[in-house]
């Protein structure tokens, strides 16, 4: 899934350039992931985006000792635990006349747990706060819709808003700059 992606990004790179509008934009969703997306929508009115994100606020604290400390390790310093996702979406669409743009998205979300301890003896972390990330087997495809509406401005290019909803983030909202 990577590799598409990236082949992805190469591709939305590489047409960029022959396009007619290049848009850029973040967005916040109701599962708390912040996204950065970008795309370009060609002269056929055709458009495709990237997107990645991550959850926000995460529900770690301290420091990180990932790959220093194992999971099993230090089970009296245990606090609490969580889980979050990173998102990575393709999305292609059509924009229906000057203002409109419905796309369809697809894309990959990676799991992540973490377990929150506290050393009382204040030997590891910040004030004995640290945390442990681990790779869950818990990925997921992320499948959804997007909108986006185009506002023009004076002096050339678009403020575009946007609203989508997928399986992993929910709701969301989004607003960028295309020129």
């Amino acid at each position: 899934m990577k590799k598409i992606l990236l082949s992805g990004i190469i591709v939305l790179i590489y047409s960029s350039s022959f396009s007619q509008s290049f848009d850029i934009g973040f967005g916040y969703s109701s599962s708390e992931i912040v996204s950065f997306d970008m795309g370009y929508i060609a002269k056929n009115n055709f458009a495709y985006y990237i997107e990645i994100g991550t959850q926000v606020p995460r529900g770690t604290s301290g420091e990180d000792y990932t790959g220093t400390i194992n999971w099993d390790e230090y089970r009296e310093d245990h606090r609490s635990y969580g889980e979050y996702y990173n998102i990575y979406n393709l999305a292609v669409g059509y924009k229906i006349g000057n203002s409109v743009l419905l796309a369809g998205v697809l894309g990959y979300a990676d799991k992540y747990s973490f377990v929150n301890s506290y050393d009382n003896l204040h030997i590891l972390g910040d004030n004995g706060a640290y945390f442990i990330r681990g790779k869950l087997n818990d990925d997921a495809v992320n499948a959804g819709i997007k909108a986006k509406y185009f506002i023009s401005l004076r002096g050339g290019g678009f403020i575009s808003m946007g609203i989508n909803a997928s399986t992993i983030q929910g709701v969301g909202l989004n607003i960028g700059i295309a020129l």
